[in-house]
């Protein structure tokens, strides 16, 4: 499941497997934590109506509770430009 966030040259889409957070703090908020089975999925709130969906194996070592603050983060590669 891709999201889409718009970017100042148009919108682009990142697999919520491949955003990485970690709590430091400086980028978002966790406004929902959805437990999968295996996959923990953390809904994060970084700007105005703006939601990206972080989704981890539920045996790693970070968890996060709502309202924690997290810093976000993915490689290059994993963000995909999309079309109008």
């Amino acid at each position: 499941m891709a999201r889409r966030s718009s970017t100042r040259t148009g919108y682009g889409s990142r697999r919520p497997t491949r955003i990485c957070a970690r709590p430091d703090g400086h980028g978002g908020t966790v406004t929902d934590v959805t437990f999968l089975g295996p996959l923990t999925r953390y809904e994060v709130s970084v700007a105005e109506g703006l939601r990206l969906v972080v989704q981890t194996q539920t045996d790693s070592e970070e968890h996060f509770r709502k309202d924690d603050r997290v810093s976000l983060s993915w490689p290059p590669s994993a963000a995909v430009v999309l079309k109008d």
